[in-house]
């Protein structure tokens, strides 16, 4: 059977540790410890990820963050030209705001490695029904593979 491929934004891994949101960080915890963890996933991660991770000024939390992406990362995904031209048009299509690139980065990256999942704990930009629809339509458009986009409390309920 195929392992499906899930791309981890920057917010999956840091609400591992977010003790200020409890529930949050106990859903991100069992998606880890128990989805993850079984091996059913291939779990994709970006540079831009880790550089977003770098940027925690906290060292105990960034080494921590920093080790679990790379104990659960099976590949980790580089910008290049298309991820970056694709970026650009959620941009002008003003499915991210610009301020927001990085975001629509994320969605890029998954979008050019075929992947069958991008997951985020980001509802503001990623994880809403406008910015669904958009990628949708824009891989059905272009010729990509559809990837869905949820969060880990999707998976986690939803664990067969």
């Amino acid at each position: 059977m195929r392992k499906q491929k899930v791309y981890l934004d920057t917010s999956v891994i840091s609400f591992y540790y977010a003790e200020d949101s409890p529930e949050k960080m106990m859903i991100t915890q069992k998606f880890f410890d128990e989805e993850l963890a079984s091996g059913n996933y291939k779990v994709y991660i970006s540079l831009l990820v880790l550089d977003e991770l770098e940027g925690t000024k906290k060292q105990w939390l960034k080494d921590g963050l920093l080790k679990l992406a790379s104990r659960y990362a099976n590949e980790i995904v580089v910008l290049n030209e298309e991820v970056s031209l694709i970026a650009d048009k959620f941009i002008q299509e003003e499915v991210i705001p610009e301020k927001y690139k990085d975001d629509a980065l994320h969605l890029a990256l998954a979008l050019v490695n075929d992947v069958d999942y991008i997951v985020s704990w980001n509802f503001k930009h990623i994880v809403k029904l406008k910015t669904k629809r958009a990628v949708k339509a824009f891989a059905i458009k272009e010729g990509f593979k559809e990837v869905e986009i949820i969060s880990p409390m999707e998976v986690v309920e939803n664990d067969n």
